[in-house]
């Protein structure tokens, strides 16, 4: 594989990593807004050791070999 679909492939993991994390998000703040604060925070720590986590890391990785 050349080095530029290597690059694009990265690109589209970060893209993806950054979606999941913005989707995460939005749910946690739609059951704050729509259920409870309490609910928001329960999923929060569901979903951020299970999901949410690893794709910042990913994040942060593919960033800091574009440096």
């Amino acid at each position: 594989m050349d080095t530029y679909a290597k690059d694009n492939i990265a690109i589209g993991d970060a893209i993806d990593d950054l979606s999941d994390i913005i989707l995460d998000l939005l749910q946690i703040k739609w059951r704050i807004e729509n259920n409870s604060p309490d609910d928001g925070l329960w999923y929060f720590q569901l979903v951020f050791s299970s999901h949410t986590q690893q794709h910042i890391i990913d994040l942060l990785s593919y960033r800091k070999q574009r440096k």
